[in-house]
């Protein structure tokens, strides 16, 4: 491992806790790293770690992204931050309750779709101002619009794009691969060859490509796509990632070419399980470890059938990223 890449993320985690204290949020990390329970064939053909950041509450590894994003929100004198997703998004109402937390007003603009009344009501209760469209382009053009007229007046909010993926998020995330080395030496763990993880906007995933080949270790992640694949693509992991190592002030570069995603588990598109996804979710819930059945599910499943094609005594990390935001009872 490279130790001085190891001291600057360390560093860098610390910065980031004391800017979320200091900004209202909680920023419990380092999340834990454990072994999986028991799990049927053919889970127990390889040996899984999991990194659970779905313990670090609501919106799981999201808690990382905005214990960077609102403290510089409001470090630069905003007053609202705003962002975009789906009508199911995670990311959405992780984004508006962390911002109230912190003092800040949220505004989400929301692919209009069929999500519960529950969730809905939800949005409105935690976002200053929630908005509803059809499509993505509908969505974006509506957005720009609005905040074009409100520049002037300087009620122009802080934007954060879908899923809250920027070069600077994506550095935060670096931080959790310091955590997972520092945790498998403790452990007396060899690093894991491959890193299984879920991805949506791309953005966890090239927080992890940053902080393996900073710290040079000798693992492959595999990202399987939950969200849609023309959206996310290798070039773009790797200029993510990049860009978030340019942040940390460290070497080390990312070629696409070394970027791994797999779509084999999308199935008809994102928030539809598929049969795989729903066995994988069923036999990890039975083992005690729930899974967020849009994202996590799919990642699972994909692991499952990377196990079971490949040899016995494999070595996986499963990045754990969250459990669906619900709303309140």
């Amino acid at each position: 491992m490279n130790r001085r890449a190891a001291e600057r993320l360390r560093t860098f985690g610390e910065r980031l806790r004391a800017d979320a204290a200091g900004a209202g949020l909680a920023l419990p990390t380092p999340s834990p790293l454990e072994p999986t329970p028991s799990l049927p064939e053919p889970w127990a053909r390889a040996r899984i770690l999991v990194k659970r950041d779905d313990r670090l509450g609501p919106g799981g590894t999201k808690v990382r992204k905005l214990a960077s994003a609102l403290p510089a929100a409001k470090a630069a004198g905003r007053r609202v931050v705003a962002t975009f997703g789906h009508e199911d998004s995670n990311h959405a109402l992780a984004t508006a309750r962390a911002a109230a937390s912190a003092g800040l007003g949220a505004e989400l603009w929301l692919q209009a779709g069929t999500t519960s009344a529950a969730r809905r009501d939800a949005y409105t209760a935690a976002a200053r101002e929630v908005r509803y469209r059809r499509g993505a382009v509908g969505l974006a053009a509506g957005a720009f619009a609005h905040w074009l007229a409100a520049a002037p007046s300087g009620g122009a909010p802080w934007l954060m794009p879908p899923g809250g993926t920027t070069p600077a998020t994506c550095a935060a995330v670096a931080c959790m691969v310091v955590e997972i080395a520092d945790q498998l030496a403790a452990a007396g763990e060899p690093i894991p060859e491959r890193w299984a993880v879920a991805v949506g906007t791309g953005g966890t995933l090239a927080g992890l490509c940053a902080g393996v080949r900073a710290l040079e270790l000798p693992s492959q992640l595999v990202g399987f796509g939950a969200s849609d694949p023309a959206l996310v693509r290798p070039a773009l992991v790797a200029a993510l990632a990049n860009a978030a190592l340019d942040r940390l002030g460290l070497p080390g570069h990312l070629g696409a070419d070394e970027v791994e995603l797999d779509d084999s588990q999308l199935g008809t598109g994102h928030g539809v399980p598929t049969e795989a996804s729903r066995r994988a979710e069923a036999e990890w819930a039975g083992a005690g470890v729930p899974l967020d059945p849009i994202f996590g599910a799919k990642a699972a499943a994909g692991l499952r059938a990377r196990i079971e094609a490949g040899p016995p005594g494999q070595r996986w990390l499963f990045l754990h990223t969250g459990l669906p935001v619900e709303p309140p009872p």
